[in-house]
C-alpha cells in the first residue's frame, strides 16, 4: 500500500527527474533556428533567381507588341537579375569557369529552337566554429513550348 501511494505521488507531482532533456532540447532548437537563419535566405534567393530566369525566357505572345526573347536580349536581363537578387556580378560565359551564365538555343526539337539558360554561382555562408561553407548552385532552365 505504501509503495502504490509513493508511485502515484511521483507521477502527479509534475517535476522531472532531471533538467538535462530540456536543456538538450533547447540547445538543439537554438542551433536549428540559427542554421535556418543562415541558410534559408540563401536558398530563398536562389528560388527567386530561378523564377526571374523563367520570366526572362518566356514571353506572352498574346500581349500586343511583345517580341520573342533572343540570346542577346535574355543574357543582360539574367545578369542584371543576378546583380539585384543575389548581389553577385557574374560576367563569365565560359562553362568551365567557376561562375558563369550561358544563354543559347537547343539544337533539337522543332524550329524555332527553344532558348536555354545555364547559370552557376556560389554563395558563402559564414558559420561560427565551422567556418565558411561554400554553396554551389547550378540552374538550367529551358524556354517553355507554346
Amino acid at each position: 500500500m505504501l509503495l502504490a501511494h509513493a508511485s502515484s505521488r511521483r507521477f502527479t507531482s509534475g517535476k522531472a527527474d532531471s533538467k538535462v532533456p530540456m536543456i538538450i532540447f533547447l540547445v538543439v532548437l537554438v542551433v536549428a533556428l540559427f542554421l535556418g537563419y543562415k541558410f534559408i535566405p540563401v536558398y530563398w534567393q536562389n528560388e527567386k533567381y530561378e523564377s526571374a530566369i523563367r520570366e526572362h525566357l518566356n514571353w506572352d505572345r498574346f500581349y500586343e507588341g511583345a517580341t520573342p526573347p533572343t540570346e542577346d536580349s535574355v543574357y543582360p536581363k539574367v545578369r542584371e537579375s543576378a546583380k539585384t537578387i543575389l548581389g553577385v556580378d557574374i560576367n563569365e560565359q565560359a562553362v568551365n569557369a567557376e561562375e558563369y551564365i550561358q544563354v543559347g538555343r537547343l539544337q533539337q526539337g522543332q524550329e524555332p529552337f527553344p532558348l536555354y539558360v545555364k547559370a552557376k554561382y556560389k554563395r558563402i555562408v559564414n558559420l561560427p566554429i565551422l567556418g565558411a561553407k561554400v554553396l554551389v548552385f547550378e540552374i538550367y532552365e529551358v524556354q517553355e513550348k507554346d
